[in-house]
């Protein structure tokens, strides 16, 4: 007679042995991955997308001995702005439409709209023809075109790297705020001008940066307070240091409903690397 105690063992040792061949299928099961030509369900054409003609719209900061790129489609536009094929493939054919002109056999172009009166609206076609994969894509015509625009703008105030932003430091829970303008000097024959914010500046001035209550100007006459050069476009800002005295460096960058994102850290003596977060909201 079998009691309860037997029983029991039989089926553990029943379903020990299930788990143990289903773990051992699994290990002999054939690989499953579309792109691995020695897997069952290889497939030639995954991941192999229509060639596309969108591309980057860019300004590059030539400041610095490697220019740094930042794509966006709101400029001030006075330097050069880079339209970039996002078509990595070499035996693509590109032409390009900026106004009247056009440009044919490159894969990115360099314009400059100084003399464009602002604001303004302005849009760049780009065409891109290819020999067609047909196996993976039989309808594909071996075409494709664009039309992307991008707005030039007049003041820096309308920058959304420009303005009042209220955030936290790292995982600090008291908020502050941090003030980017522009200024200006209000009389600069003066040996002690006053600036004035102003639209049309001279130079950069950020207040309570990393909450320290005082003021860093990028250039002019400072009454005595630290310099700090700040790169501002729409999206991006760069805090340059280039062992150049400056107290901070790092990025920051701002979304299209205000939010921002610094990352930065101490430079010069005495500091120790650490690099310090501030997200925030644009307040004003």
């Amino acid at each position: 007679m079998i009691n309860k105690t037997s029983l029991k063992i039989v089926f553990i040792l029943t379903i020990t042995l299930s788990l143990v061949t289903m773990e051992s299928c699994k290990r002999e099961e054939p690989c499953c991955d579309a792109s691995n030509p020695e897997c069952p369900n290889y497939d030639p054409c995954y991941g192999k997308e229509h060639p596309s003609a969108k591309f980057d719209m860019a300004y590059a900061n030539n400041l610095f001995p490697s220019p740094i790129y930042w794509p966006d489609s709101v400029f001030r536009g006075n330097g050069n702005l880079h339209f970039v094929s996002l078509e990595e493939n070499l035996e693509v054919g590109h032409r390009w439409y900026v106004g009247s002109e056009i440009i044919e056999g490159v894969s990115a172009v360099t314009r400059r709209f100084e003399d464009v009166p602002r604001p303004a609206t302005i849009e760049i076609t780009h065409v891109i023809e290819y020999e067609p994969n047909l196996s993976c894509h039989p309808n594909d015509d071996g075409y494709d075109s664009v039309i992307q625009s991008f707005d030039l703008i007049n003041r820096r105030s309308e920058l959304l790297t420009i303005g009042t932003f209220r955030g936290i430091r790292g995982n600090e829970t008291d908020s502050f705020e941090i003030i980017f303008k522009y200024v200006r000097y209000e009389n600069p024959f003066i040996d002690d001008p006053t600036w004035i914010e102003a639209e049309f500046a001279s130079t950069n001035q950020v207040i309570n940066f990393d909450n320290q209550g005082d003021t860093l100007w990028g250039e002019g006459k400072t009454n005595g307070n630290e310099r700090q050069y700040v790169i501002h476009e729409n999206h991006q800002l760069y805090f340059e240091h280039h062992n150049s005295g400056y107290p901070y460096y790092g990025t920051g960058s701002v979304t299209d409903d205000g939010n921002i994102t610094l990352t930065y850290t101490r430079d010069g003596e005495g500091a120790d690397g650490t690099f310090i977060t501030f997200k925030g909201r644009k307040i004003k």
